[in-house]
């Protein structure tokens, strides 16, 4: 196969990089970052989330944003981490991978304590089929399914009623709440 500009096989729409040495480096540097960039992208994604929510309440849209906790069953979420390939930067963190390494036991143990059984993903579906059976305008914007009962929901809670307060001194609070139909 005739190689394209991107470095790729023609056809291909992979891009290759042309230096396999800078490749190579790109890889090293990516392989192993277990829970950083993943935090980031969930919270960039709810923050984005929450920002096109209060645009379009006032045009009548009523959004929900889902908010699992951790699960350990029906997701492959903890197969798929893994530690620096490195072992110099694996050194750096001392005993953290160990620890790391328990949390999917820990968060079983969490769950069981607290409900009888490991919590499942699907509870996260479950919740957003009731949410969704809510009439409009009395859904929350935000659905916490939290089987290690962290105390997200109270941390939500104040958040929520220093929005509104907020809101209200700037004069938005309209943003808030969707707007009665004709």
């Amino acid at each position: 196969m005739a190689a394209d500009e991107s470095g790729g096989a023609a056809g291909d729409a992979t891009p290759r990089c042309r230096n396999p040495r800078l490749h190579q480096q790109h890889d090293r540097a990516h392989r192993g970052t277990v829970h950083g960039p993943y935090i980031a992208s969930k919270a960039a994604g709810e923050a984005f989330a929450e920002s096109i929510g209060l645009e379009v309440t006032q045009f009548g849209i009523d959004t929900i944003i889902m908010v699992p906790g951790a699960f350990t069953q029906g997701t492959q979420h903890f197969a798929h981490t893994t530690a620096p390939a490195e072992p110099a930067v694996v050194a750096q963190y001392g005993d953290l991978a160990a620890a790391v390494a328990e949390i999917p036991a820990r968060l079983e143990a969490i769950d069981i304590a607290h409900q009888g059984h490991t919590a499942d993903v699907s509870s996260v579906g479950d919740a957003l089929v009731d949410v969704l059976g809510q009439p409009r305008g009395s859904r929350p914007r935000r659905v916490i399914v939290d089987a290690q009962h962290k105390g997200v929901e109270d941390i939500e809670a104040i958040r929520t009623e220093r929005q509104r307060a907020f809101f209200t001194a700037l004069g938005i609070d309209r943003l808030i709440d969707l707007p009665d139909r004709p």
